[in-house]
């Protein structure tokens, strides 16, 4: 039987040497893949509460945090209503009166939309307020955009391995 030799002129050396050092230049590519993911995400996010913006502060709530040790991106809306969560109120509704609504924001809001204010006050203060969920609708708008973030991810970290010059 022949023998077979291979040789890699240094080749295959270069991609182990490389793998070997993911753990100093994958970090970079990652943050940088998320940062943009993050402002895609964040922007869509805007857009999907839309139609429900009141004042617009709970759009320009929407902030982004990359977290690199654990290699998590989170968006969300950051404004509070009282001790309140205000995308949560947005996303989930309020199922109950709510007593000390305000008469001007709403007031503000229904005019805007050509709506008469006291009907909708008058409901927000004896039964609460329908849920507008935003969370899932903005991830399904989304998903292809994290799609193409974990692609160039992979992808660059392929062409960085095998990167031999």
């Amino acid at each position: 039987m022949p023998d077979i030799t291979m040789r890699s002129d240094g080749v295959i050396e270069c991609v182990a040497a490389n793998a070997a050092n993911a753990p100093s230049w994958m970090p970079k590519l990652f943050t940088g893949r998320m940062f943009n993911l993050g402002n895609v995400i964040q922007f869509k996010m805007q857009q999907q509460i839309e139609g429900n913006k009141y004042t617009g502060g709970l759009s320009s709530s929407i902030k982004f945090e990359i977290d690199e040790g654990a290699k998590r991106l989170t968006v969300g809306p950051t404004l509070k209503r009282g001790k309140w969560d205000a995308g949560l109120l947005l996303e989930m509704g309020v199922p109950h009166p709510i007593p000390n609504a305000p008469w001007k924001p709403i007031a503000a809001w229904a005019i805007f939309r050509g709506l008469p204010p006291f009907p909708i006050w008058y409901t927000i203060r004896t039964k609460g307020i329908k849920a507008h969920p935003f969370i899932y609708e903005t991830l399904e708008r989304v998903r292809p955009d994290i799609q193409v973030a974990a692609d160039d991810v992979g992808m660059l970290a392929a062409a960085a391995i095998i990167e031999t010059g």
